[in-house]
């Protein structure tokens, strides 16, 4: 009997290791997942906490102009101020609308989030869609904060056209600063490539300020 009583322990030892191994294995096989997940849900909120400042749009603490050969020989280029804006194309959007604080918030806000394209953090479909959602945001702010008397003073559709064209030639010329070589052209083509998922529409404001709030 006590034989007996001993295997039945033994089996049930035996049992009670192979649970306990198997949930260590299944910790241990979850455990970059997990990790993987909080890591993306930092960086994802670190994206959409990526807001124009209004000193930003009225230049107080304007960079200087940086060295073309230095800036141009990193994704990121230089940044001196770190607000996210690289000091060459935030240099160029004050040059661009000098008179204007409505157009460059709109301008600054659409440069601030296409260069995050450049982020070593974007490793994974969650953040990219993070980051093409603040990228859209900047798109569309811009656009309303450029000047509609064309479109509203339109009275046939080539009129109408033309003055879309317009604008639409503007949002060019600030994509165009951010994307200024053949390397930053490619990393973006390669986000796009490498995390394109469909995308929801978010429910932020388009605008971090609202270009109504700006004197002019």
């Amino acid at each position: 009997m006590k034989k007996i009583l001993k295997r039945i322990w033994k089996i049930i030892l035996i049992i009670i290791c192979i649970i306990f191994v198997l949930l260590v294995v299944a910790v241990i096989y979850r455990l970059p997942v997990a990790i993987e997940r909080s890591n993306t849900a930092e960086v994802v909120a670190d994206i959409h906490n990526q807001k124009l400042t209004m000193d930003d749009v009225v230049g107080e603490n304007l960079p200087s102009e940086p060295d073309i050969k230095l800036n141009n020989s990193t994704l990121a280029g230089i940044d001196t101020n770190n607000n996210g804006i690289r000091d060459d194309v935030e240099l160029a959007i004050f040059k661009l609308y000098p008179n204007s604080a409505r157009i460059r918030s709109g301008a600054l806000q659409y440069a601030k989030a296409m260069q995050m394209h450049f982020r070593k953090d974007i490793t994974n479909k969650d953040i990219f869609v993070a980051m093409i959602e603040n990228e859209g945001r900047g798109d569309s702010c811009f656009w309303f904060a450029l000047p509609s008397e064309n479109v509203k003073l339109a009275k046939t559709n080539e009129e109408l056209s033309k003055a879309f064209a317009i604008k639409e030639n503007k949002n060019k010329e600030i994509y165009n600063l951010v994307f200024n070589t053949e390397m930053r052209k490619n990393k973006k083509d390669e986000n796009y490539k490498r995390y394109m998922t469909s995308l929801g529409g978010g429910n932020e404001p388009y605008c971090d300020i609202d270009p109504l709030t700006l004197p002019n």
